[in-house]
């Protein structure tokens, strides 16, 4: 299911909810290697991941996560979530370009595999370094989640509010501001 990268951009979004079928060890190992080529401010590169695929540190780490801020009744079963998680670390402040570009990265290399995921910021840091033996001198800047999607989530354009629903069929919605929205200048 490979696609090409405007594809990816445009097919990506997140999602909450995966199947319970874990990800190929091939895949998360090309990942793996893929984390070294983001674009790093001034090269130099203050980040480094720790990949968590076992099932019980899985469950750890989903206890030091806040999902889906806009759906408070939003449950996730046992079986609906990530199979695995990468956590991005940051070496120093003022690395938030780089875990960006970082993060995004990955989200995409993910979906060209047909893989997609959330990127987390609601996080308890101070546990979640402790479950992973993260050393204090490294910062928990994100995790991301991936999986096999078990929901359905469309872009729609954004009418009045930013905020993501969920509709009568479980259906993700979410609103995208419009090109007319985000140009500002153009002299095409």
């Amino acid at each position: 299911m490979l696609m090409n990268v405007k594809e990816a951009i445009r097919q990506r979004r997140t999602i909450r909810l995966f199947a319970d079928r874990p990800i190929d060890k091939k895949v998360l190992t090309e990942l793996m290697e893929l984390g070294r080529f983001y674009p790093s401010g001034g090269n130099r590169q203050p980040l480094a991941y720790a990949f968590v695929t076992k099932e019980d540190t899985r469950a750890e780490v989903f206890s030091c996560l806040r999902w889906a801020g806009y759906l408070p009744d939003f449950v996730i079963a046992p079986e609906r979530r990530p199979q695995a998680y990468i956590v991005i670390l940051a070496d120093c402040a003022g690395a938030d370009q780089d875990v960006g570009a970082a993060a995004m990265s990955f989200l995409l290399a993910a979906k060209s595999e047909g893989i997609d995921g959330c990127w987390l910021g609601a996080i308890d840091r101070p546990k979640l370094g402790e479950i992973l033996g993260i050393d204090p001198s490294w910062r928990i800047a994100a995790v991301l989640a991936l999986g096999y999607p078990a929901q359905e989530s469309v872009a729609e354009d954004m009418v009045q509010d930013h905020k993501y629903y969920l509709d009568e069929e479980n259906v993700l919605h979410v609103p995208k501001r419009t090109q007319k929205q985000i140009i500002v200048y153009s002299d095409l």
